[in-house]
Formats: C-alpha cells, structure tokens, sequence
C-alpha cells in the first residue's frame, strides 16, 4: 500500500511538470525556463520583457538578481526580446496612462487618463463636479481646460422711485414694492464656488381705488428675482 501511494505522489508530480513544461515556462532556483519556438513574459526587476527563445534547446533566465537579469537581456543570444504590453489603468475606468494606455495595449479605451486615481476623470468625460479630482484638478475630461458650468452670474440693482402695489390683477396678492429701475451686472465665480444669481423681472403695480375699492392697473415697476447655485466644472 505504501508502495502505491508513493507511485501515484510521484506520477502526480510528473503530470505537473509536464504541463508546466507545454505551456512554456517553468520557475525554478530564480529562474525562468524558455522552450524552444516559446514565448515567456518576465517581468522582473522593474524590468519587464518579452522572450522568445529561438534556439533549439530550451533555455534558462536568471532572473534572482537584478545583475542577472541585466546580463541576460545584454549578452543573450538566439533570443528576441520585445517590450511588454499593458494597460496602465489604476483607477479601472477602462482609460490608460500614456504610453501604456489605449486599444492596442490591452486597455478598454483610447485616450491618455490624465488622472488615473480617479475613475470619475477620463478623456470625454461629461459630468460636471463641485470639488477637485483627487489629482487636485478641476479638469475631469482631460481636454487641458476647464470647462464651467452656472458659473456667470448676475447682482440686480433697483433704484428710482419706489411703488407699493399689487403683482397681480385682483389686488389681493399681498402688497409689494416695485421699483422705478432694475440693472443687471454680470459676475463670474470660481469652480467650487457658490454664488446668488439675480435678475430683473418686469410687471404692473395694481392699486385699490375708490370706494367701494377696486383693483386698477398701475405704472410698470420692476423688482429682483434670485436663486442660489454652485459653479461645477469638468
């Protein structure tokens, strides 16, 4: 029984070898293992590199030291080296750094990502944020601008003389004051920046009359509308 067991370990240990061996690479004592015709990626050392080994035997690349490593990639022969593809995408918004970004190099899009901690700043981006990326830049669609939006604003001014009326044709509103004049003058806000946008608005004063009373239509006033906004930028 003992006999059995030991047989079966071994040729499970065979089997894997074996399939190490087809698929081309086996990493043994700090090194990789090439087969003839094989192609291997190694990235090792901060150095990554593509080895195709076109000899006729098998080859071994050191790879424990970064000098080994080095050496290999200077005085190989029967091998072609070639650059390793990636895409260079930390924040996983399918855009890459350049130049290890776009189609080609395995990422989901084209475009250099100008600011790959952030998934929300991508070439093309669309959305419109009150705070910066976190590469501290207003700038989410990589376009090297800044784009604004509700960013312009207006203060409006009343002045002249004033006229207590009512807005509206019945006289029973409530009462307000119109203005004899209204000025519009235009402002522009930060990115981030809240601000109060004001414009003039135009209507009649109505006044009670008479007695009974009635409700009668008066002279023009003008009087300030407003709300309240955040610029946002992209």
């Amino acid at each position: 029984m003992k006999i059995l067991a030991k047989t079966k370990r071994k040729h499970l240990i065979l089997g894997i070898l074996f399939t190490l061996l087809i698929i081309g690479i086996v990493y043994a004592a700090d090194s990789y293992q090439v087969n003839s015709a094989a192609q291997v990626t190694i990235d090792e050392w901060s150095v990554c590199k593509k080895v195709t080994n076109n000899n006729a035997l098998a080859i071994f690349v050191p790879t424990k030291t970064a000098d080994e490593w080095t050496a290999f990639r200077t005085n190989a022969s029967g091998v072609t080296l070639a650059e390793c593809i990636y895409c260079d995408d930390d924040d996983g918004d399918g855009y890459g750094e350049c130049p290890d970004c776009g189609i080609a190099n395995g990422c989901t899009y084209d475009g250099d990502d100008c600011c790959d901690s952030d998934n929300r700043a991508y070439p093309g981006e669309s959305t419109y944020y009150s705070s910066t990326n976190n590469c501290g830049s207003w700038d989410y669609d990589c376009s090297g601008t800044i784009n604004k939006s509700n960013c312009t604003y207006d203060t409006a001014t009343l002045s002249g003389s004033s006229t207590p009326c009512y807005w509206t044709s019945t006289c029973l509103a409530g009462q307000a004051t119109g203005y004899q004049y209204c000025t519009e003058t235009g402002h522009s806000a930060s990115c981030g920046e809240t601000n109060t946008h004001y414009w003039c608005t135009t209507g009649t004063c109505h006044r009670r009359t008479g007695d009974p009373w009635r409700c009668e239509s008066g002279p023009t006033a003008h009087r300030r509308s407003w709300n309240s906004r955040t610029c946002t930028c992209k």
